[in-house]
């Protein structure tokens, strides 16, 4: 009680402090037969990335807007590759934004994914991969939620106080406060519904509120300077790669695309770590999907030399083309490669086009 007590007082003083931005944790993912549970962390950790990136993180323990979400795959189809099956899926993610005290939702949006999903994968990770926390799509969420939850309050403050003084008529005190604390600051009804947590706060027993609660500072609201505020650039996006030995180490230094040449070049660095092991490998590129689920089928290597030298512990860069390139691609999806005994697995490789 004493640290549900606390959380409370402490969400009065954030509060009470100054101009209000509206924030948001994240709920877990639905539960489906279809969702595993290292996917729907995988789900959560993104919308936590998202809600960060966006300043939207919840500021206090106590938050009552939560954000709930719901994958489901709308689409598969099937493509025969060179050596596995490929299955190309389409899925909804559904966000919704409520607050958990009594339920109110206030928004909804659907966002469309796509993946692509080997033989014996899972469709719906490879649909979470490809959440991309820089989307515009997420930063529009997230600014018409905060809206929807003013428009909300400003629209049904008189009831949102009604219940509260109900609640406090009951001596349900505590209930009452976490009612009214969660009104935004930007709502014409702001001051009145402050002046009636404080009024209900005063019927708590001696010592149950700290001392530190100053709740005379929403009469006189301070004058809030907005100064601007450099947006930091996102952070470039790894490649996904998984590597059949442990003893072999595989690196991609740049990928781009050539217009002229119409070609993808990947310059990669790599490194036999097996000091038992000391001959010529034969290079191979076995596939390439891109993010729209083309399956590009041309292939080169450097100086169209299929072998290398792989000395142990000597890192050896060769570049992998693939040619006939017509349209530029923002992504490859998949990528597997071959050194050796050797396969190397790349996933959500950018490529970047020379102008």
């Amino acid at each position: 009680m004493k640290k549900i007590l606390f959380l409370l007082a402490t969400l009065f003083c954030v509060l009470t402090a100054g101009a209000q931005t509206i924030h948001f944790s994240v709920g877990e993912p639905e539960e489906s037969e279809a969702l595993t549970p290292e996917v729907r962390k995988m789900l959560q950790t993104k919308l936590e990335q998202i809600v960060t990136r966006n300043s939207a993180g919840a500021s206090s323990a106590y938050n009552p807007f939560v954000i709930e979400s719901t994958l489901t795959v709308t689409d598969k189809q099937k493509s025969t590759g060179l050596t596995r099956n490929v299955t190309l899926v389409k899925g909804e993610l559904t966000l919704i934004v409520r607050n958990y005290l009594d339920n109110s939702m206030y928004y909804s949006t659907v966002v469309a994914l796509t993946g692509n999903a080997l033989e014996g994968e899972d469709p719906y990770r490879s649909m979470v991969v490809g959440i991309k926390a820089t989307d515009p799509v997420y930063t529009r969420f997230i600014r018409t939620a905060r809206q929807k939850i003013e428009e909300y309050y400003a629209t049904n403050c008189s009831a949102v106080m009604q219940k509260a003084q109900s609640l406090a008529d009951l001596k349900q005190y505590h209930e009452a406060i976490a009612y009214l604390s969660v009104i935004p600051e930007t709502v014409p009804c702001f001051e009145q519904s402050a002046a009636l947590m404080k009024s209900i706060s005063a019927k708590l027993p001696t010592g149950e509120v700290p001392d530190t609660i100053v709740i005379e500072r929403v009469v006189e609201k301070p004058v809030v300077v907005e100064t601007p505020v450099e947006t930091p650039e996102p952070e470039a996006e790894e490649p996904e790669i998984t590597i059949s030995r442990t003893d072999f180490r595989f690196k991609v230094l740049r990928c781009y695309g050539d217009r002229t040449s119409q070609r993808i070049v990947i310059l990669a660095e790599m490194m036999n770590n097996d000091t038992d092991r000391n001959s010529n490998e034969y290079l191979r590129f076995v596939r390439c999907i891109t993010d729209t689920g083309t399956e590009l089928t041309n292939f080169e290597m450097q100086r169209n030399s299929y072998y290398v030298q792989m000395p142990p512990r000597v890192a050896v860069t060769r570049e992998f083309y693939v040619t006939k390139v017509f349209d530029p691609v923002e992504k490859l999806s998949y990528v597997e490669l071959g050194v050796g005994r050797t396969t190397v697995m790349i996933r959500n490789l950018k490529v970047e086009w020379n102008e």
